[in-house]
């Protein structure tokens, strides 16, 4: 019973009265988290972009990683305000995050056989609304940085995130029904056709101009994974607001 009326809540974010202020709260969140992010942030992404260039992907990589951690932190509400200082203040979840998404990419990369550029291109993409894997993402990310950042903390975090996914599994299917539409509507308009993503990766030329167009591409997952990423954090706030005992049950 408790599940069938989460799942009934949580459509209840679709209804005439309530998508209008919900998508300009979501559009607000945007605003905010690009501008703190791209201001504070934008050296990481040339950086990140002269890494993939030039054969240092360890540091790409590493700059990868801090664009991934501080684009949450940039989304995350706070009442503090959001500063160099703000942001140091995560180093340790920082560390427990990044060791594991250091192996995780690093161990794709030797499991799949592929170069690093794509190998980091499609674990970037896991982040990308039309990913079933990025409705995890967020909330996972934002009870972990809600807590102390143990690693225990880690592994309830991951609970919590199913939890939430599950709880309101049809608001998250629907969001990314609607991202996939709209990219793959961008997608057609950009290419006068369908052509799938890999396609595309495989249609780069070859050389320093092949890499670049690699690298745009996964900076663009990053910004184009904003808006998402925003929806899902106003979200996961209404949601801890309504229903804190199912996540933090004593």
């Amino acid at each position: 019973m408790q599940l069938i009326q989460s799942w009934k809540s949580s459509l209840k974010f679709f209804a005439p009265t309530n998508i209008k202020l919900f998508g300009l709260l979501a559009l607000n969140t945007t605003v905010k988290t690009v501008s703190v992010w791209f201001r504070l942030f934008w050296p990481l992404f040339i950086v990140s972009i002269v890494a993939d260039l030039l054969p240092i992907p360890l540091i790409g990589l590493f700059a990868k990683f801090l664009l991934f951690m501080t684009l949450f932190l940039s989304v995350r509400p706070s009442v503090r305000k959001k500063n160099y200082f703000y942001f140091s203040r995560y180093k340790w979840h920082a560390l427990i995050i990044g060791v594991l998404f250091m192996l995780k990419t690093l161990g794709f990369q030797w499991m799949s056989g592929l170069n690093s550029q794509v190998a980091d291109l499609l674990v970037l993409s896991w982040i990308f609304p039309t990913s079933l894997v990025s409705i995890f993402v967020t909330p996972f990310m934002l009870f972990y940085l809600d807590s102390h950042g143990s690693f225990a903390d880690f592994f309830w975090s991951a609970w919590r995130s199913i939890k939430m996914v599950f709880f309101g599994l049809p608001f998250f299917l629907i969001i990314v029904g609607a991202f996939s539409a709209v990219f793959y509507v961008l997608l057609l308009v950009a290419f006068r056709g369908f052509l799938p993503f890999s396609l595309f990766v495989r249609s780069l030329p070859a050389g320093l101009l092949g890499l670049f167009g690699l690298s745009l591409v996964k900076h663009l997952l990053f910004i184009l994974s904003v808006p998402a990423v925003a929806v899902y954090a106003n979200f996961y706030t209404k949601r801890l607001h309504d229903q804190f005992n199912l996540y933090f049950r004593a």
